[in-house]
């Protein structure tokens, strides 16, 4: 007569335990990426924002030194025209939508490299006369 075994089961995980585990990570990382660039996109606007009011700021200076706007950045100590965000997402440049009188100003912030996929803010605009808005048609303050 032989001795009954009592083995221990062995331990471990099956295949499909793995593949649920696999599925369930694949659907969370489906859902959560995309929710993450879009986050990442619009915290990027801020750039654009920041570069704008400074700008605003220096052309409002230059005003109250000058009498008049300017168009070229470089009479305020920007490097060129256009100007480039401090992170590098926009590329701003000044207009002068009161007929060459120098008497307002339209800066814009368009979006450039990775945040050029922003295309509902791809463009971002600061007048003068503190309007704020965009080209593309959201709430992109």
């Amino acid at each position: 007569m032989q001795p009954i075994s009592h083995a221990q089961p062995q331990g471990g995980f099956t295949l499909i335990e793995l593949m649920i585990v696999v599925a369930i990570i694949g659907v969370l990382a489906a859902v959560a990426f995309p929710n993450y660039q879009n986050y990442t996109r619009e915290a990027r606007r801020s750039d654009a924002h920041n570069t704008l009011l400074t700008l605003a700021n220096n052309l409002e200076k230059h005003f109250s030194d000058e009498n008049t706007y300017t168009n070229d950045p470089t009479d305020m100590g920007y490097p060129a025209n256009p100007i480039i965000s401090p992170e590098g997402n926009y590329s701003v440049a000044i207009t002068d939508p009161g007929a060459g009188l120098a008497v307002s100003y339209l800066a814009t912030a368009t979006a450039i490299g990775v945040q050029a996929n922003d295309t509902g803010c791809a463009t971002i605009i600061y007048q003068s006369t503190g309007l704020k808005g965009s080209t593309g048609g959201e709430d992109c303050w």
